[in-house]
This record gives C-alpha cells, structure tokens and sequence, in this order.
C-alpha cells in the first residue's frame, strides 16, 4: 500500500490497535529498528519535513485551533509515542514501546480511555 492510501482506509473512528495495524500496512513499525543509522536518518528526515508540510498545508487550507492562552494546538488521533521530546523530566526511559508501539501509553501517562478516537 502506498502511503497516500493510509489516509483512504482509516475510518473516522478508530482504537489505537487498529492504528498500529494499518501504519504497519504502509511501513514495517519494527523493521525500523533494524535499519542501519544512516538509513534510519533518511527515513526520519522523510518524516519530519511529511509532518512540517502537513502542518503547512493544514494551517494555509483549513487554519489552526489556539489555546486560551494563544498557542497553536494540534489535532492528534493515534497513540501516544513518548520520547526524548515529550517525556517528562525524570522519567525513565520506557523501551517498550519499541514493542508495543506506544498502544496504552496515554492512558498510562494521563489517565482516561484512550481507546477509541
């Protein structure tokens, strides 16, 4: 599946399972942990500059949500991936996630029912 087609079988609603299945129809989650680095750079900076654009393209065609204190907010459906940017100080750093691709990581940080989107 091309990555483009993503976007065409996501339902509306969806639990993060569900998520995790078909990014993993686009992509090999665990595939990229076996990358050698300079692979894995590439592959992230194709990531980066697709999530930059998205931004872009969202802000220009259908503009952003502020908060009430005037920062820009972003809407999110998937899981909860924590890392080096969004880990609190002093928390360890969880691995696990490497396997279990981030499914119940938000419900473990902030609490709630974060199965269903």
């Amino acid at each position: 599946m091309k990555l483009m087609d993503f976007a065409k079988i996501l339902p509306e609603e969806f639990g993060e399972q569900e998520f995790i299945d078909r990014v993993n129809q686009v992509v090999d989650l665990k595939e990229i942990q076996s990358l050698p680095v300079n692979e894995r750079q590439s592959l992230y900076d194709f990531a980066q500059y697709l999530a930059d654009y998205l931004l872009l393209v969202q802000e220009c065609l259908e503009g952003v949500d502020r908060a009430s204190n005037g920062a820009p907010t972003l809407n999110y459906r998937g899981p909860f991936i924590e890392n080096v940017l969004t880990r609190q100080n002093g928390r360890p750093l969880d691995k696990g996630q490497l396997e279990n691709f981030g499914l119940g990581v938000a419900d473990d940080r902030f609490g709630g029912d974060d199965t269903q989107h």
